[in-house]
């Protein structure tokens, strides 16, 4: 299988604090790290800049993300 790179973003997908979301749920987490076991990259893309995404986030373990005005 070819490996891929999947992005997802963060407000009202993986987690959703206007709706009292504000962690990614356990099922999601399980699912994107089975996803990596795979061989595939996932992403964090958003609108939001460096600086508002939450360390939460970048402790997750996703292999790189795209935000305001960056790529890293």
């Amino acid at each position: 299988m070819q490996s891929k790179i999947l992005f997802f973003d963060v407000d009202g997908t993986l987690l959703d604090t206007a709706r009292g979301i504000p962690d990614i749920p356990q099922g999601a987490l399980y699912q994107l790290k089975r996803i990596q076991e795979q061989g595939h990259k996932i992403f964090i893309s958003s609108g939001r800049p460096k600086a508002m995404i939450n360390q939460y986030l970048l402790n997750v373990g996703f292999d790189g993300y795209i935000g305001q005005w960056w790529i890293c």
